[in-house]
């Protein structure tokens, strides 16, 4: 089952220029008109047309939660003196349409280059409004209707004077979560009597792992996991999208991902989780999927990338990732830097690699200690939707998975707590 999610985009930034003055002006849209649209990956260029059909504008009244993506005519429509902030939508190469925030996070490379980027701020009227709580070595800037650009304008200027190895702004995109249990007879990626040779041997597995998983963490960032399932020990739960404890639940994708892992094996109902003893920790963000259905803005890059981040700071030792960017081909650097950090603290970090059938998907396809794992059927072989190609990494079960539901009628099945037919690369990362 597919469910498209939230958010995003892409910029990284180098250079070694020191000395900024008032008539350093690099040449970017933010100061020339007649410049392509564009932002830095990796490094690398990549050329933008704008969507002239929609804007995204922040208004005095707006929270983080309020609709800020309007139609070109809507947009119009909006007095002046209620705009703080404006900035069209982009389109890429390949059709993806990114919109884009008034936030943008900046990395230093030293202490000097925070002179430098004061400097930038007043010559470009952003402000400078603290740091990321996760990783303070990154500042968080705001740009305003009185900026000289927007966030992607400011964002490519920091890149071009250079003092910075880390620049990007927020960005808004879909992302896609990478999937299309009294029944673990049905869990044949556990226990496969069919063709035993296509199981993960959890039987054997599981005697010898089960005694000494009790204090390893697991964190499942996604839609968010059911809190009082009989079958799930949540410890904990953050909310990268209001930034509050405990997190809320905006769908059932994350439920799901979360029982394979670790539903409580032997306790007489549900399922079993391939893990089953290790402690869940809980992260939500916002899909735009979940978002339209409660007339809310979704999350951010940077409220994913932040997710990341959390779970690092707090003693993960693995994180799964059930989504992707569906047609996004760059790598996210904001992602990127995120999935570096999290790997720096030793947490191993898990991807699906996408359904589309096709090349593996970012953030898969990203930092090359990523797991990116695909999917097959339980004849052993490739699952048709699977993404595939050098960046994967392994396969794992993935089509008609049993596993934990949300609670009552809002989840997946709505008579019964399980669902027996999770599919996809989001069934098969958790594996």
């Amino acid at each position: 089952m597919k469910k498209s999610i939230l958010l995003l985009a892409i910029i990284a930034f180098c250079g070694c220029q020191k000395e900024v003055t008032e008539q350093v002006v690099p040449t970017t849209r933010a100061i020339s008109t007649d410049s392509e649209y564009y932002y830095y990956c990796e490094g690398v260029k990549i050329p933008l047309t704008i969507n002239e059909e929609k804007s995204y504008v922040l208004t005095k009244s707006a929270s983080k939660s309020d609709i800020k993506t309007y139609s070109s005519r809507q947009a119009k429509a909006i007095k002046e003196e209620e705009i703080v902030y404006s900035a069209p939508y982009y389109r890429t190469s390949n059709g993806v349409d990114i919109g884009i925030t008034n936030i943008l996070q900046v990395r230093p490379k030293n202490e000097q280059d925070i002179a430098i980027l004061e400097k930038l701020a007043k010559q470009y009227n952003f402000t400078i409004s603290g740091k990321n709580k996760h990783d303070p070595t990154i500042y968080v800037l705001e740009c305003s209707k009185n900026t000289q650009g927007n966030a992607l304008d400011i964002a490519n200027i920091l890149h071009e004077v250079g003092g910075f190895d880390y620049a990007v702004p927020e960005f808004l995109i879909d992302i896609e979560f990478t999937s299309n249990d009294e029944y673990f007879q049905d869990q044949w990626s556990l226990h496969n009597p069919g063709n035993p040779e296509i199981d993960i041997n959890w039987t054997g597995a599981y005697a010898l792992a089960s005694p000494n998983i009790g204090n390893i963490i697991v964190a499942v960032i996604d839609s968010g996991v059911e809190p009082n399932h009989p079958d799930l020990p949540v410890y904990h739960s953050y909310d990268a999208h209001t930034y509050t404890y405990p997190g809320k639940v905006y769908g059932s994708h994350g439920t799901a991902v979360a029982g394979i892992i670790a539903a409580t094996a032997n306790n007489s109902i549900g399922v079993a989780g391939v893990a089953s003893g290790v402690k869940l920790m809980s992260i939500s963000f916002l899909s735009s999927d979940d978002a339209k259905l409660l007339g809310v803005e979704p999350s951010s890059t940077a409220d994913v990338a932040n997710a990341i981040r959390y779970a690092a700071n707090n003693n993960a030792d693995v994180i799964n990732n059930s989504w992707c960017f569906p047609l996004m081909i760059n790598p996210n650097a904001q992602i990127s830097d995120a999935i570096r950090y999290a790997q720096n603290k030793g947490c191993v970090v898990v991807f699906g690699t996408g359904n589309n059938g096709n090349r593996v998907r970012q953030p898969a396809a990203g930092p090359p200690d990523v797991i990116a794992v695909g999917g097959i059927y339980d004849a052993g072989i490739r699952s048709s939707y699977s993404n595939y190609g050098s960046e994967l990494d392994v396969v794992a079960p993935g089509h008609r998975i049993p596993t934990t539901d949300l609670l009552g009628a809002a989840g997946y099945n709505v008579v019964y707590d399980y669902y027996g037919f999770f599919n996809g690369t989001s069934a098969a990362a958790p594996h």
